[in-house]
């Protein structure tokens, strides 16, 4: 066909781009629960996993469900996961500091 077209003189007929298809209504929970835990589980300095974990599996469904934004969430999810362990595990050492607001004398004691 494209040599009858090229004979004529006339420019090969261009094929639209696919519609875009916006992601299934279902899976939006799914973005949000898995964008929070994951949020939680990096700031959450005593526990990541119990946070970031359900955020790759809620990531993991959406993404199942044929939503691309479901990789993001497994990424933050994994992020948070790692991130949140690391900065637990910078903060163990300065847990055992001793407590030393009372051992300073001021005018604030008078009160």
């Amino acid at each position: 066909m494209s040599n009858e077209n090229e004979q004529a003189g006339q420019p090969e007929p261009v094929q639209p781009p696919p519609a875009y298809q916006p992601p299934p209504q279902d899976t939006n929970a799914y973005i949000i629960w898995g964008f929070v835990l994951a949020a939680v589980g990096f700031f959450c300095c005593c526990c990541p996993p119990i946070f970031a974990i359900p955020a790759i599996i809620l990531g993991a469904i959406a993404y199942s469900k044929g939503d691309q934004r479901g990789v993001w969430v497994i990424i933050a999810g994994i992020i948070a996961l790692i991130g949140g362990g690391i900065m637990s595990w910078a903060v163990k050492p300065f847990e055992r500091l001793p407590q030393i607001q009372h051992q300073f004398p001021g005018p604030w004691r008078r009160v």
